[in-house]
């Protein structure tokens, strides 16, 4: 008797884990959730004596962790873009305390005080119409209209030390692993795509 009741007790026990703000940030971009709909998801938790969902101004700063700063971003009525070298550098930041503990792991097996990791990506550009055009008053150039946009983006691939693996993406084809270099109001031209390589290869 006493053993089946240990067991209906150990069953009966939840372990309450409260999502960090990486996983509730992450939570709200897969369901699209405004902020009032993740403070009732969190009330209504509460309530149920649950302390599941972190408060939103933590989730605030971890959506801010996910950008590189204000300083590397030029947004114009036209276009929002950003230094690639920022881009890069915010880029493997990310990725490597995505991994921090395999990362550490390695070193300690291969006995090494420092070692060098390489971030393969790949990039490519596209254009799109379509888009919604606005009623907003805006000094737009005549060969530019808001309906159409031509994106430049980068994706991280892997990140390897000496040919080890460290980590590779799950899922290369999710927009989440997208990283946009530039966006314009622009429609897409021959013109402008070797322009836009050529620009992309320099800061490279």
């Amino acid at each position: 008797m006493k053993v089946q009741k240990a067991i209906a007790d150990s069953k009966r026990k939840v372990i309450q884990r409260q999502l960090t703000p990486q996983e509730a940030l992450a939570l709200v971009l897969e369901l699209n959730l405004t902020k009032n709909q993740y403070t009732i998801m969190r009330k209504t938790a509460m309530n149920a004596g649950h302390q599941l969902y972190p408060p939103y101004s933590q989730v605030q700063l971890a959506k801010q962790d996910t950008r590189p700063s204000l300083s590397a971003i030029n947004v114009t009525e036209t276009k929002a873009e950003v230094r690639l070298q920022d881009l890069l550098a915010h880029t493997s930041n990310r990725v490597v305390k995505l991994c921090q503990e395999g990362i550490v792991s390695y070193m300690d097996t291969e006995n090494f005080q420092h070692t060098d990791v390489v971030l393969l990506l790949s990039w490519g550009m596209d254009g799109s119409s379509g888009q919604a055009k606005y009623k907003q008053r805006a000094s737009l150039p005549s060969n530019m209209v808001d309906s159409t946009l031509f994106a430049t983006t980068a994706i991280p691939l892997r990140l390897t030390s000496s040919n080890k693996l460290l980590w590779q993406n799950p899922c290369p084809q999710s927009p989440s692993f997208c990283r946009p270099i530039r966006i314009q109001f622009v429609k897409e031209t021959k013109e402008l795509v070797l322009a836009e390589k050529q620009k992309v290869e320099q800061e490279l």
